[in-house]
């Protein structure tokens, strides 16, 4: 007997009608991402698709219920309509006359009205601090100022180089003069904006945005005021989303460990905030409406004060339908909610469609809503009380929702993101409401607010405990397929586990597989090489195009010689080795490939001093090593020629360049080339020449006026990453010792030839074992019985002279790969 379309029973519908807004969100998503990603011309066609389709369906009539009809036609037109609206965003973009212009990397001028805060990014090579931002444009003309003003309506992101862009606020409207580049980010805007000169600010924001910055700014002076540094940095991230003050280590921890949610304003704020105002107005008004009422102006307040940018607006949406859900009691509604939330956001920020924060969200939102609740009740069936059996399923569920996402965008997979997480449940609530205790009080009594902003100093402290913690142990975070393959290996590998814990056979199967991959890859590590193999006088550590150097002087100190291009790399290296006091970091001279990433060597080490020469060129280098060492509280002291320094194992001398030529030589020449002397503890010595770039007329000066053998090195860097600059007499004087070891620092792939084959080939005539980072990677020279042996991190073969290759010789290790 067959069963009329009509005849489905009320909970059936009623199933069918929870998803009814699920299909149009999907496809409105999908023709954003069609618009943006690949233009105008196919929304266009998206739309004719869409609109045909949606005619058949009304037409046809397939034999399906009336409510699946219903969504799907409804899914179909809203489709066919956002394609319309999305396919005129992206004409207006790519047919601008900025979009023109970026095409020719023109300079324009543009009168543009700032729509987030400047936001702090990488230091620029010159070492001034850049921002990034997206405006508005009002008006713009091709460089000129006698040409007029043309008005103009567009979206752009802009980056800008120099601190007094820190000032500036959303809203103001400012005038720029900058190279104009085609985005390389599908957003929809015009293009991208490069500036280097200062904001020339002409009108002010609104009071409300005036109101919202003075508010942000009195609350983060209150927090510096009431709590230690490091909690200082957090709780603003914590409680607004301001992330300036956070260091790059804690933000890496914070990632490694699934944090990041806690760190950016989310629906989690949402939720916690606007609950908390519900509970209070509701107890203290006894009415469900003036509780609403109250609740509805403090979320305005709280999206003016945060910024209403397209992250803060997400959050509220997200967690709106949160709080709805909790507050009725009926999770099924969340999910329409939930959709039309989507909808009416991308249909007013479409940007958002290819925002991996908004996929993250709303991915995660929609797991919590469908699979929450059942995971619970299994957990609460198996013995585990309901609290915790809630706040365990939410972070599971977050955790394993996003993952592919994850997978696709950054190639990892936090293994300890579920635990940190769990960890971290119990003080979140306290750390948000203490803190927007803070936030209200901090412009009215700051006072009061200093005590609200110390209690939350209590949560918040757990919390860097937490982060630090799991982002340390072994394995917390693993790589794993990038791109689309990543996502779809991480959803087939969670499916067969949902298989597995749903099946017996399936389940012994998995740990079967599980034990025997421990079987085999826990006696590796534990008996395995290791690496640093052993105890180690030196290493050159993988900063990519740039000098990184460690010299030891006791089991967890050591003297850094310069610190390469990215704070992230000279910490991964100290990180390696377990360095965790550094006695003095030597900066030879102030280019940034030597100089930009001193920020690394601070992150969570004692640092006595930081040594620089005479010269100062280029300044930029100079202010941003200033900058960084005044931040860390940490004395600049200077170096000059005939300075000896004195450490427990290790004595270092100066030995250039000359201390009153030091100012007037070029920026390479005015590189500090130290000597250190390494004694062990079977009473032997080592010597250790570092030369940062010294180029002729440095190693000149050196050839004439130090004893050749106090030149003479077991251990030496290569002058300017082994570039052709060096004076070959000076190489054959360094090198002298039989077997001596040439550390080159370079990157892979580097665009300056670097190095020199002429180089290496002598360095190799000379019996040198020449060890490169771009070729080893991470290089470590150790003691052993019989003298030195150098390990590298990778596997590799050095260069000889012609391009003919061989691998490295004389007793070294650096062709084994150590893990």
């Amino acid at each position: 007997m067959t069963t009329s379309p009509s005849s489905e029973s009320p909970a059936d519908a009623e199933r069918v009608l929870d998803f009814r807004l699920v299909p149009a969100a999907l496809l409105t998503w999908s023709v954003a991402l069609v618009a943006a990603c690949v233009g105008y011309r196919a929304a266009a066609g998206v739309t004719a698709v869409f609109g045909l389709l949606a005619a058949a369906c009304v037409c046809v009539r397939p034999r399906v219920s009336r409510d699946v009809t219903r969504i799907i036609c409804v899914a179909l037109l809203f489709a066919a309509t956002a394609s319309v609206a999305f396919g005129v965003r992206a004409y207006l973009a790519e047919t601008h006359t900025l979009r023109e212009a970026a095409a020719e990397s023109k300079i324009v001028d543009v009168h543009l009205v700032l729509e987030s805060d400047p936001r702090p990014i990488t230091a620029a090579r010159s070492g001034e601090q850049r921002f990034v931002f997206r405006a508005s444009v009002r008006a713009m003309r091709m460089d000129g100022r006698s040409e007029p003003w043309q008005p103009a309506r567009a979206a752009l992101t802009v980056f800008a180089t120099g601190s007094r862009w820190g000032t500036v606020i959303p809203g103001e409207t400012v005038i720029v003069s900058g190279k104009a580049a085609v985005p390389n980010r599908p957003d929809f805007s015009a293009a991208t904006i490069f500036t280097t000169g200062p904001p020339d600010v002409k009108s002010q924001a609104s009071w409300l945005q005036r109101h919202a910055a003075q508010v942000r700014s009195d609350f983060r002076a209150v927090v510096q005021g009431a709590l230690p540094e490091e909690q200082a940095q957090l709780l603003p991230g914590l409680v607004i989303g301001d992330r300036s003050a956070m260091p790059q280590h804690m933000r890496d921890e914070f990632i490694a460990t699934s944090l990041t949610h806690l760190t950016v304003v989310s629906g989690t704020h949402v939720t916690i905030v606007c609950g908390a105002v519900l509970l209070a107005a509701r107890y203290a008004t006894g009415s469900r409406r003036a509780a609403a009422v109250v609740t509805a102006v403090a979320l305005v307040w709280f999206v003016i004060v945060c910024r209403p940018e397209p992250s803060v607006l997400r959050a509220a949406a997200m967690g709106t339908v949160t709080l709805l859900a909790l507050i009725s009691g009926r999770r099924r509604h969340a999910l329409p909610a939930l959709s039309a939330a989507t909808i009416v956001l991308l249909l007013f920020r479409p940007q958002l469609a290819t925002d991996l924060g908004f996929a993250l969200s709303v991915t995660a939102t929609a797991g919590i809503i469908l699979a929450t609740p059942p995971l619970a009740d299994a957990l609460t069936t198996r013995g585990m009380p309901r609290v915790p059996a809630a706040i365990l399923a939410v972070a599971i569920v977050a955790q394993l929702v996003t993952a592919p996402l994850i997978a696709a965008f950054a190639g990892n997979f936090s293994v300890v993101g579920v635990l940190a997480n769990l960890l971290a449940a119990p003080v979140v609530t306290a750390a948000i409401v203490a803190g927007y205790a803070g936030l209200v009080l901090a412009p009215l009594w700051s006072g009061a607010a200093a005590v609200a902003v110390f209690l939350a100093g209590v949560p918040v402290t757990w919390l860097l405990w937490v982060a630090r913690y799991c982002a340390r142990l072994p394995y917390a975070v693993v790589t794993v397929p990038g791109g689309p393959s990543g996502a779809v290996a991480m959803v087939a590998l969670f499916a067969l586990a949902g298989l597995a814990l749903r099946f017996r056979k399936l389940r012994l199967v998995l740990l079967a597989s599980v034990v025997g991959c421990c079987l085999a890859l826990v006696p590796f590590r534990l008996l395995g090489p290791r690496f640093p193999p052993g105890p180690w006088v030196a290493s050159a550590c993988d900063v990519g195009q740039g000098d990184g150097f460690v010299l030891a002087t006791s089991r967890r100190s050591a003297v850094v010689v310069d610190t390469g291009p990215e704070p992230a790399l000279i910490d991964q290296c100290l990180r390696r080795l377990k360095i965790t006091k550094v006695d003095l970091v030597i900066l030879t001279h102030m280019h940034a490939d030597h100089v930009a990433g001193i920020s690394g060597v601070f992150r969570g080490r004692t640092v006595h001093a930081v040594g620089v020469g005479r010269g100062r060129d280029p300044d930029s280098g100079y202010a941003l090593v200033h900058a960084a060492a005044v931040e860390a509280n940490v004395p600049l002291v200077e170096l000059t020629q005939g300075m000896v320094l004195r450490f427990p194992s290790v004595t270092l001398t100066v030995l250039g360049p000359p201390t009153e030529r030091a100012p007037f030589l070029g920026p390479n020449d005015q590189s500090l080339v130290v000597m250190a002397a390494v004694r062990t503890g079977d009473g032997n010595e080592f010597r250790v020449l570092f030369t940062g770039d010294a180029e002729i007329e440095a190693q000149q000066w050196l050839l004439d006026n130090v004893p050749p053998e106090k030149l003479a090195a077991d251990i030496f860097t290569v002058p300017h990453h082994g570039a052709a600059t060096s004076i070959p007499s000076f190489l054959r004087a360094v090198a002298r010792r039989p077997g001596s070891v040439a550390l080159i620092g370079v990157g892979a792939e580097n665009s300056y030839g670097h190095p020199a084959p002429s180089i290496v080939a002598l360095l190799e005539e000379l019996g040198a074992i020449v060890a490169r980072a771009d070729v080893h990677g991470m290089v470590v020279v150790v003691v052993r019985d019989d003298g030195l042996e150098v390990a590298g991190q990778r596997a590799g073969k050095t260069e000889r002279g012609g391009g003919a290759e061989s691998p490295v010789h004389a007793g070294a290790s650096l062709d084994v790969p150590v893990s």
